[in-house]
C-alpha cells in the first residue's frame, strides 16, 4: 500500500495483518511531489505485481469558479490525479508485460466523463484518466494484461465532507463498503464501468441530457442563492 499519511497507512496495514494473516508492506509517498518514483520503483523491483489499483486523487475542498483555485492548489490536483497515475503505469506495466499477466485498475471519475463546472480542474484531469485507460486498454489487452477504467460518482468519504447531508442520497452516494464491494465484482467482467448501477444511472442521464441545460443546473446545485460557492 502507498499513500502520504504513514499512520494511517501502518494502521490499515496491521489491520489487514490481523484479519486476514497476510503480508502488507507500505512506501510512505506524497503524490504531490514528483520525486517519490525512483524509490518507488526501487522498493517494487523482483516482486510479482498482480494488480495496481491507482486511487490516489485529490479534491477541490469545496465547489470553486476557475478564478477562485489557488495556483498551488490546482498545481497539485494536476500533479497527484496525472502524474501519480501515469507514471505508476509506467513502473508496473513493464513488469507485467514481462509476465504475460495482470490487471491494472485507474479510478477516474463521473466528473472525468462530462465537463462539471465549479469543479474544472478536477473534471478536466479526470477526463485524463479516462483517455489515458482507455487508450491502454487496447494496446495491451492482447499482452494478457486487463487495463480497467473506473468511473464512480460521489461516495461518502471525506473526500464529500463539504456537501450538506440533504445532497447526499444514499441511493447515489453509497458508502465506501458498499461501492468497493460493488465495483470490484466488475473487475474482468467491464474494462470500462462507473462501479456501482446508480453511477452508471447518473451517467446515462447525463449522458441523454441537453448538455447546457444539465450544466447550468449542475452550477445552481453547488451555489448559494446569491451566487458563490457552499462552503
Amino acid at each position: 500500500m502507498i499513500a502520504r499519511n504513514a499512520k494511517v497507512l501502518n494502521e490499515m496495514a496491521q489491520e489487514m495483518r490481523d484479519k486476514f494473516n497476510i503480508k502488507v508492506e507500505v512506501i510512505q509517498a506524497d503524490f504531490t511531489c514528483d520525486d517519490v518514483y525512483d524509490r518507488i520503483e526501487q522498493r517494487l523491483q523482483g516482486k510479482d505485481i498482480g494488480i495496481l489499483v491507482n486511487n490516489v486523487g485529490l479534491f477541490f475542498d469545496k465547489a470553486r469558479h476557475f478564478n477562485d483555485l489557488d495556483t498551488s492548489y490546482a498545481k497539485n490536483i494536476l500533479t497527484t490525479n496525472i502524474n501519480s497515475l501515469t507514471l505508476m503505469c509506467k513502473i508496473v506495466l513493464p513488469m507485467m508485460e514481462k509476465q504475460g499477466r495482470g490487471a491494472i485498475v485507474n479510478i477516474a471519475s463521473i466528473q472525468g466523463l462530462f465537463p462539471f463546472p465549479l469543479f474544472s480542474v478536477y473534471s478536466g484531469s479526470k477526463a485524463y484518466v479516462v483517455f489515458l485507460s482507455r487508450a491502454l486498454a487496447a494496446e495491451y489487452k492482447d499482452k494478457g494484461i486487463t487495463i480497467q477504467t473506473v468511473c464512480p460518482g460521489g461516495v461518502d468519504t471525506g473526500m464529500l465532507s463539504f456537501m450538506p447531508k440533504s445532497e447526499k442520497p444514499k441511493l447515489f452516494v453509497p458508502s465506501p463498503q458498499a461501492y468497493a464491494a460493488s465495483c470490484v465484482r466488475t473487475l474482468g467482467f467491464s474494462s470500462f464501468t462507473c462501479g456501482y448501477w446508480a453511477h452508471g444511472l447518473q451517467s446515462l442521464t447525463f449522458d441523454l441530457a441537453t448538455p447546457d441545460f444539465v450544466y447550468q443546473r449542475m452550477k445552481g446545485k453547488w451555489l448559494k442563492p446569491n451566487g458563490t460557492p457552499l462552503d
